[in-house]
């Protein structure tokens, strides 16, 4: 799973965070009180920028139901060397880990206006009825956090894509004698590497053919057909 800021388009998560600002922009009113509004302006803009100082560890590891879709092979691959692998979803959902998630990518704007306010106004107006500031920034920032990597653009909507997303520690709290069980890669790309070796063998993996214009000059369809996979 790679790190947020290091996806194919890197732009994809400001685009969650400009949705999110947006929505701030809307719960906030006149009537709102300067010592909220000034935080919350604050997060809006912090937010917005996605600069990585104020980025979460977020990982992201990316799947499509349409395995077939041609739109979704030339935006994605180099032909004639890309071929797809098919894991069960049901298998990625059972075994989710304690501090990630299997989630579907949300791309109508308004399935996202409703996720997006139903979630925030909820914090946005224990602010305004006088809750503490200081608890209720937090839980603010962590609705925020657990909803932007399942917010794209509708350009996209043709991949319906799923996603495992690998969230930081603070948003998941482990009991304390347990440690998460993935290793981060801290390169030019970090990413995560989920611990899935004494599972896969015993789950159904598709090996499909990728764009090429016919099987047998992909070269790694050809390997597995060799090996009769």
């Amino acid at each position: 799973a790679t790190h947020c800021l290091y996806l194919e388009d890197p732009s994809e998560f400001r685009f969650a965070g400009e949705v999110m600002r947006g929505a701030l922009e809307q719960l906030m009113d006149e009537e709102t009180a300067p010592a909220i509004r000034d935080p919350v302006v604050a997060l809006q803009r912090l937010i917005s920028s996605a600069r990585p100082i104020v980025t979460p560890d977020l990982y992201v590891c990316c799947f499509t139901t349409q395995g077939d879709n041609p739109n979704v092979w030339r935006r994605h691959t180099r032909p004639p060397d890309a071929f797809s692998i098919g894991i069960g979803g049901g298998f990625l959902f059972v075994h989710s880990l304690e501090n990630w998630q299997l989630r579907r990518c949300v791309y109508q704007e308004p399935m996202q206006h409703d996720l997006v306010h139903t979630v925030l106004k909820a914090r946005v107006d224990q602010l305004k009825t006088g809750d503490d500031l200081r608890r209720v920034l937090p839980a603010l920032t962590h609705e925020i956090v657990g909803l932007a990597p399942i917010l794209k653009r509708r350009d996209f909507e043709d991949e319906d894509e799923w996603r495992i997303i690998h969230y930081p520690s603070w948003f998941v709290r482990h009991p304390e004698d347990h440690e998460p069980d993935v290793h981060i890669a801290r390169k030019a790309y970090p990413y995560i590497v989920f611990p899935f070796d004494g599972l896969l063998p015993r789950v159904p993996i598709i090996l499909g053919p990728g764009p090429a214009p016919r099987p047998d000059e992909n070269q790694v369809i050809a390997m597995a057909a060799a090996s009769r996979i």
